[in-house]
């Protein structure tokens, strides 16, 4: 039987959801990966804005998201549920990493 932490999470799934967490995160607030991905935009057509602006609204959603999933696998609550303090589903995670509601908490809301 695989260790597990946080409930019912293997403690291999976390240490790779943490990877993962990491460098979504580092791609958010790497400045020059954002700029090689825009090069070649035109720019009499405005993309590059566009795009950049895209990517910080992106970087507000995101990035304090990250950064709370990487909280919570510190503390050894990654995958509890912050609303019900329930589980939150494997596969909710695996497609979400950085989910800190389970589904019927989710479902709730709608």
């Amino acid at each position: 039987m695989a260790e597990t932490s946080t409930r019912n999470l293997p403690l291999g799934f976390i240490a790779e959801q943490k990877i993962r967490i990491q460098t979504e995160l580092n791609a958010y607030v790497n400045r020059e990966k954002i700029s090689e991905a825009i090069k070649g935009s035109d720019e009499e057509t405005g993309l590059e804005s566009e795009y950049l602006d895209y990517v910080a609204q992106k970087q507000k959603k995101m990035v304090p998201k990250l950064e709370k999933a990487l909280e919570l696998i510190k503390k050894g609550e990654y995958g509890i549920c912050q609303k019900c303090r329930g589980n939150i589903e494997m596969q909710r995670l695996i497609i979400i990493p950085s989910a800190t509601e389970c589904c019927n908490c989710i479902k709730s809301l709608k």
